[in-house]
């Protein structure tokens, strides 16, 4: 289990880094680099040595490097499906039995919404025997759902007993930027769990520089690379921040 576990904690600004290193020495060193400067460290375990099939020894071998090497930045191992934007296309049931070698080491698991139902019931039995917490996500990268929609997959998360609802999606115009932030502020303030959600690209930077004032906590920054449009870098986020009286 993880002891003394980092939670994301709701309407407070964290910062997140995805690492896609793929292969070892790259995602050591560049772990060690960071110098712990982040919240937490997304490892985005499906950009690592891709297509290959690492076995519980080897995936719990490389995470404990990866985790001490992280320093006091909090930990979420995302192994993302390729229907919503993983790097390469593998069977559920590889994916699982990385989650399972991995979740005792993790703060936090992050699984798609939309994932087979027996395959979220296993992450979730699985889960049950560690400290690591659930996010719950979902990824529309061609467009912004209207607000009745939104409302049904925040809630649709929480009936799944998500401790960490995860929306991101992408807007064509200001009005979509509006309609993501009213509707999360909406469900922020009838649940006690945090929500991260995104406006992704140019127009939706906002919610990655304020989350903490549209409904959102944690914002993922651009690390050695993006996992997603209009992620840019932490010192970027921060000298934002400081423009907009949220930090001194």
């Amino acid at each position: 289990m993880v002891a003394n576990r980092k939670i994301i904690e709701k309407n407070k600004f964290a910062s997140c880094m995805p690492m896609i290193s793929k292969n070892e020495i790259v995602l050591y060193k560049e772990t060690e680099k960071n110098e712990s400067q982040y919240d937490f460290i997304e490892w985005r375990r499906d950009y690592f040595r891709p297509g290959e099939i690492l076995t519980a020894e080897e995936e719990i071998t490389v995470f404990k490097k990866f985790k001490k090497a992280s320093l006091n930045s909090g930990i979420i191992y995302t192994f993302r499906s390729h229907c919503e934007g993983g790097a390469f296309e593998i069977k559920d049931s590889v994916r699982l039995k990385a989650i399972e070698a991995a979740a005792s080491l993790a703060d936090y698991v992050d699984v798609e919404l939309k994932s087979d139902a027996d395959f979220l019931k296993s992450v979730k039995e699985i889960l049950k025997n560690t400290d690591c917490g659930l996010i719950l996500s979902h990824h529309n990268f061609i467009k912004t759902p209207d607000g009745k929609e939104i409302k049904e997959i925040f809630d649709a998360m929480e009936n799944q007993n998500a401790d960490i609802l995860k929306l991101a999606v992408m807007p064509s115009s200001e009005a979509d930027v509006r309609q993501l932030i009213s509707a999360t502020l909406i469900k922020n303030q009838s649940i006690a769990k945090p929500i991260i959600a995104i406006a992704m690209g140019t127009l939706g930077v906002i919610t990655r520089i304020a989350p903490d004032l549209c409904g959102g906590s944690l914002t993922y920054v651009a690390g050695s690379g993006t996992t997603a449009p209009g992620q840019i870098t932490l010192e970027e986020m921060l000298l934002y921040r400081k423009f907009l009286g949220l930090i001194v």
